[in-house]
Parts: C-alpha cells; sequence; structure tokens
C-alpha cells in the first residue's frame, strides 16, 4: 500500500527585499549616527543576526571600546592559556587549546560593540521560514549570509560609510546568533593605512 503524504510548502522570503531592506535601514541609521556622533571614531560595522527569531541588527563600534576589549581579552586568554599549557600534560591538546579562542585586534561578537543595536529589523518571514522543518543540507541560513554579504557590498558600493569618523583600517562584517563555529566575520576592510611603500 503506498500512503501520499501533504507536504506543506513553507513561502521562501525575498531574499533580494531583504537586503534592499537592511541597505536603507543601514543607511538611515549611519547617516543619523554621523550626525548625532561627529567625534566618534568608528572600527567596526556588523549586522547581528537571529534567522530563528527574525531580527538584524545594525552595530557599530568604537575604536576605544574594540581597544578596551581586545586589551581585556588578550590578557585574559594569555593568562589561562599559560596555565592550561604548561601543565603537566597540556601538549597534549595545545593545538586545539591555542585555536579555540583567537586573540584578535578587535571585539569577538556584536554584544560587546558600543553601539550594538542602533538600528533592529524585524522579518516575520524568516521567523516563519526558518522555524519550519527544513533540511539542514543544504544549511538554509544560507540565504541570509548571501543577504548579508550583498547589503555590506551595496552599502560600500553607495559610500554610505563616508559620513562616518572611521578607523584606519575599518571593518565590515556580520554574524549569526547562536552560530558558535563563525561568529563575528569580517568580511570587507575600508580606510586601508597608507603603505609608505611597503607593498
Amino acid at each position: 500500500m503506498c500512503l501520499d503524504y501533504e507536504v506543506s510548502a513553507v513561502n521562501e522570503p525575498d531574499w533580494t527585499k531583504c537586503t534592499t531592506i537592511l541597505v536603507a535601514e543601514a543607511k538611515q541609521a549611519i547617516d543619523e549616527f554621523g550626525q548625532a556622533h561627529k567625534d566618534e571614531i568608528c572600527s567596526f560595522f556588523a549586522f547581528s543576526v537571529d534567522c530563528l527569531d527574525g531580527v538584524a541588527f545594525v552595530c557599530l563600534d568604537t575604536l576605544s571600546n574594540s581597544l578596551h576589549h581586545a586589551k581585556r581579552h588578550e590578557s585574559r586568554r594569555s593568562q589561562e592559556l599559560g596555565a592550561i599549557l604548561n601543565r603537566e600534560y597540556g601538549w597534549k591538546n595545545a593545538r586545539q587549546k591555542i585555536n579555540s579562542e583567537r586573540i584578535t585586534a578587535f571585539i569577538a561578537q556584536t554584544g560587546d560593540f558600543k553601539y550594538n543595536e542602533l538600528a533592529t529589523l524585524n522579518f516575520p518571514e524568516w521567523e516563519e521560514y526558518f522555524g519550519s522543518d527544513l533540511p539542514d543540507d543544504p544549511d538554509p541560513s544560507g540565504h541570509v549570509v548571501v543577504v548579508l554579504w550583498n547589503a555590506i557590498q551595496e552599502l560600500v558600493a553607495d559610500e554610505a560609510f563616508k559620513k562616518l569618523k572611521c578607523a584606519s583600517p575599518f571593518r565590515l562584517g556580520f554574524e549569526i546568533i547562536g552560530d558558535a563555529v563563525e561568529g563575528l566575520m569580517v568580511t570587507r576592510i575600508q580606510n586601508w593605512p597608507p603603505d609608505d611603500g611597503l607593498l
């Protein structure tokens, strides 16, 4: 006996429209921030997204806040690693321990950004889409990664960050909340310092 099961189709969000909304809202947030905080030196712009809750945040960090957190993280991580690696059998998992939480010159998550909710955008269609029974392979959150990538490319092409006082270098990227494997990813770097003939 063969049974036919009715599969309920989930409406896939209009990813191009999502990109357009993100770009428009980010531009407005950047413009407003630039007018209100003319002296703040910005070091990192990022989108932070929770696919399951259908929410995206526009985030900005300042150079002073970034360096403060990075310095504190480096000090803590250096002490932790010293204690772990110098144990009698610390060598056994040394490579894994060194790579598990890398030291960087910028904050590793947008939650520590000085302005981590500059703008909040709701995408209820994401909540419905990602809350349904989607296959794990290919990973459906790849759609959001493409949306975020394209939004950042458009913001760069439109010179949206010219209205900010940007550090050199100025990083751009995104994070997907709950994605512990990737965390905050740098996807572009702008405002490079002069190479003084080194390159």
